[in-house]
């Protein structure tokens, strides 16, 4: 069995309630996928980052934390137009589960 089984490490630092990312890859693509999820987490945080000190150095905690909702709903929108998972596919927190 060639597959590849990768884990975050991290997981409780990304706020998720201590569960564990857990992947399993048939594919050389591991490194790729693992790597955009790294990069796009950074470069999310990053950006949230600057552009909350910038709304709280221009309008204080109110233009701040409006930025933030106004982001939120961006975000609620984007993630309504993703399609929905089929009827086939079974998730289960217990497939998650750590085995260790």
């Amino acid at each position: 069995d060639d597959r590849v089984h990768r884990a975050d490490p991290c997981a409780s630092q990304h706020g998720n309630g201590g569960f564990r990312h857990e992947r399993h890859v048939d594919d050389d693509s591991v490194a790729l996928d693992v790597g955009f999820y790294y990069s796009a987490n950074a470069a999310g945080r990053f950006v949230g980052t600057l552009l909350s000190g910038l709304l709280y150095l221009w309008g204080d905690l109110a233009a701040a934390l409006w930025g933030s909702t106004i982001f939120v709903l961006i975000t609620w929108i984007c993630a309504r137009r993703l399609p929905s998972v089929p009827d086939t596919v079974s998730i289960s927190i217990a497939d998650v589960e750590g085995s260790d």
